[in-house]
């Protein structure tokens, strides 16, 4: 290294070096608050979804009829869509276009079986609660959209 005009390469080479290390941190810190908003978003519409079927399920046992309805909450809306006779369709949009779909299967009990006693009550309530299925699916909010004809 003791040759002329060694040096600059070398100060080259590094400050290279150190400008190629720094944009890889920037790019990880980048991935890390995307993802960071992203899981955000999904618990807030896992919410919302789990908050609007207890509403919903509350709604169907006191026999009310719901073919389609919104419920409006501080972080987005939950759009219920009947699919079938005892299938419904949550969909979650969150405030900032994250969109989380949901679909429940709702089976009412027999009135007989729920009054046989207190343990049989019990019983049908445990029924009751596994019979409500749910199949989570992420869609991007464009997806949505499309498939209801926007």
């Amino acid at each position: 290294m003791n040759e002329k005009g060694a040096i600059l390469p070398s100060i080259i080479v590094f400050v290279l070096l150190l400008v190629v290390i720094l944009l890889g941190s920037v790019n990880i810190y980048h991935n890390q608050m995307h993802q960071l908003f992203a899981t955000k978003e999904t618990y807030n519409a896992k919410a919302m979804l789990m908050v609007t079927e207890q509403e919903l399920t509350a709604k169907l046992d006191n026999s009310e009829m719901i073919e389609t309805g919104t419920a409006t909450f501080q972080n987005g809306e939950v759009h219920i869509k009947k699919t079938a006779s005892n299938h419904y369709q949550l969909t979650a949009v969150t405030n900032k276009e994250f969109s989380l779909t949901k679909q429940i299967i709702y089976s009412m009990l027999e009135s007989s079986e729920v009054s046989e006693g207190a343990s049989s009550s019990k019983e049908a309530q445990a029924n009751q609660k596994e019979s409500v299925q749910s199949d989570v699916q992420i869609n991007p909010l464009s997806e949505i959209e499309n498939s209801q004809g926007n």
